[in-house]
C-alpha cells in the first residue's frame, strides 16, 4: 500500500471499490483492467438432440452457470446452441489483499509495478477472514451501519485463467469477480467481494468503511526489498 494511507488503514479506515472503478482507470494495466470482472463464453453448434443424457445435463450446467441465458425442462433435448455469451459479474465491492508467498508479492507489488503504481508500504493482516468479518459487524460509512446493506460476501484467492471459455471443454468460473488473465498472476491476489441487497445499492465507485479492527490482527512489515 501507499505509506500515506497506512495510518489509516491501521485505525480502521478502508478503501473499497467495484469493479467499474478499475476499468475506468487510466494508465497501464496492474490496477487498472479495463475488462474487470468480465468474461466471455461460447458454444458453437451444439445439438442436444445428439448428445447423451449425462452430455445434455452437463453442457447445460455450464451454460446456466453463465446466468447469460438457461437451458432446462424440454430444451434439454432440443435445443441448438450457437453462441458467444458475455458473463458479467455480480455487482459488488471488493477489497484485495496480495497473499503469501510475501517475499514475491512484495517483490511485485513494491518494485516490479508501473511508474506511479508502486507501493511504498506494508501491512501483514495476521487472519484475513477475522478482518473482513469485522468490517461486516462494525463498519460505517459516513456513520451509516455498512454491514446489514450487505446481503452475502465471498472471501476468496483470484484464479488466473483466460477470460474467455469454451462451454464444450470447460465449466465457467463461480464468479468472475474472482478470475483474472495470468499476466496479474504475480499479485497474488485474495479478493472481498460484498454484495448489496439491490443492484441500485451501489451509487459510488469507491466508499470508506471505517470499522473496529481486531486487537492484535495487524502489523507493519519493513519492505526488505
Amino acid at each position: 500500500m501507499s505509506k500515506k494511507h497506512m495510518g489509516d488503514f491501521l485505525r480502521g479506515r478502508v478503501r473499497i471499490a467495484n469493479l467499474s472503478f478499475y476499468r475506468k482507470m487510466e494508465g497501464p494495466e496492474w490496477i487498472a483492467d479495463k475488462e474487470e470482472g468480465f468474461m466471455s463464453a461460447e458454444m458453437r453448434d451444439v445439438n442436444f438432440s445428439t448428445l447423451s443424457p449425462i452430455q445434455r445435463s452437463v453442457v447445460a450446467s455450464r451454460i446456466n452457470k453463465t446466468r447469460a441465458m438457461k437451458i432446462e425442462g424440454p430444451a434439454l433435448e432440443t435445443a441448438r446452441i450457437d453462441v458467444r455469451l458475455t458473463i458479467v459479474p455480480r455487482p459488488a465491492y471488493v477489497l484485495c489483499f496480495s497473499i503469501e508467498p510475501f517475499e514475491s508479492a512484495m517483490r511485485a507489488m513494491c518494485v516490479d509495478a508501473p511508474d506511479g503504481y508502486r507501493y511504498d508500504a506494508c501491512v501483514e493482516i495476521l487472519d484475513i477472514a477475522a478482518f473482513c468479518q469485522a468490517i461486516l459487524d462494525s463498519g460505517t460509512v459516513g456513520g451509516v451501519p455498512f454491514g446489514p446493506e450487505i446481503s452475502s460476501s465471498m472471501l476468496d484467492s483470484v484464479k488466473y485463467q483466460s477470460r474467455h471459455i469454451d462451454v464444450w471443454q470447460e465449466a465457467p468460473p463461480d464468479d468472475p469477480t474472482f478470475a483474472k488473465p495470468a499476466k496479474f498472476a504475480t499479485q497474488q491476489e485474495s479478493r472481498f467481494a460484498m454484495s448489496p441487497y439491490s443492484d441500485a445499492d451501489i451509487n459510488d465507485e469507491t466508499i470508506f468503511v471505517d470499522f473496529n479492527v481486531p486487537e492484535g490482527i495487524l502489523r507493519e512489515i519493513p519492505l526488505s526489498i
